[in-house]
């Protein structure tokens, strides 16, 4: 069983990610632990003892509140590992603190999908997200999950992904194809053959051959990461590694459409 925590808040991205992880769930064998966390304005305006208890105590009534609204509304098909857990504080902070004192082996939100690849960076370079040992999965969409990519580029690791995707997945639970993005300026994408990358390809292909995977499709492709990404919408996860620089591969993670699973 994969163990997985979710964050969420009584918002349709929020609603988004609750109804795909039940369709994921039907892929992997997979406990949720939803959490949710109340940021305060000025929270050292409630003085400390009791009456800052008794503030905090309502804050974190509210929230849960909110989380068991979504919950009903929402009636996702899941296992859950205990009741939703509500803190009050930092965002980040307490989410990490959750991460160290409870291993995970999946982190899931909803973010809508916008053009701003700015806001994309803006969460990618969060301390979360920097600092957070397990793979996580952003929903963007809900979408059937009828076929998988596995996206490398330059500087993605083949071990890093291949290790990710196969402790996640099981052997031919899903079809599974692999792109190599090139970055180029070009006013449509260029499909290239797969034997200009083949050495690179087959440090991917051939671990998750051993595994018992079937690597359906193998292409390399160059272009801008605007027109790739619209090549790509119709999968329903695309599985990477997290990008350490800005970089065009960064972008085209930003840019697509799909629910992107970001191994670690």
């Amino acid at each position: 069983m994969k163990t997985a925590l979710i964050y969420i808040e009584e918002n349709l991205a929020s609603s988004m990610a609750l109804r795909y992880t039940s369709r994921l769930a039907n892929l992997i064998d997979l406990a949720l632990q939803v959490i949710h966390v109340e940021e305060p304005e000025n929270k050292n305006h409630f003085g400390t003892g009791w009456t800052r208890r008794t503030w905090e105590h309502g804050i974190e009534e509210a929230g849960l509140q909110e989380v068991d609204r979504l919950l009903k509304t929402e009636r996702i098909d899941c296992r859950f590992l205990g009741s939703p857990v509500v803190r009050v504080g930092d965002r980040d902070s307490e989410l990490l603190s959750e991460m160290s004192h409870h291993p995970y082996n999946l982190y899931i939100e909803g973010r809508l999908n916008t053009a701003s690849v700015r806001d994309f960076y803006s969460l990618l370079g969060s301390r979360l997200y920097r600092k957070m040992t397990c793979p996580s999965l952003i929903v963007k969409n809900l979408v059937p999950i009828d076929r998988v990519l596995l996206l490398a580029a330059e500087g993605v690791d083949p071990d890093q992904l291949t290790s990710c995707f196969s402790r996640l997945f099981d052997p031919e639970s899903i079809p599974v194809d692999l792109l190599y993005f090139h970055f180029q300026e070009n006013d449509s994408p260029v499909w290239e053959q797969e034997h200009e990358m083949a050495d690179y390809l087959n440090e991917i292909i051939t671990p998750l051959a051993d595994k018992g995977w079937n690597i359906e499709k193998k292409q390399v492709v160059r272009g801008t990461p605007e027109k790739v990404a619209d090549l790509l919408r119709d999968y329903g996860l695309v599985v990477s590694t997290f990008p350490t620089r800005k970089c065009p591969h960064y972008e085209l993670l930003a840019m697509l459409p799909n629910p992107i699973l970001i191994c670690k």
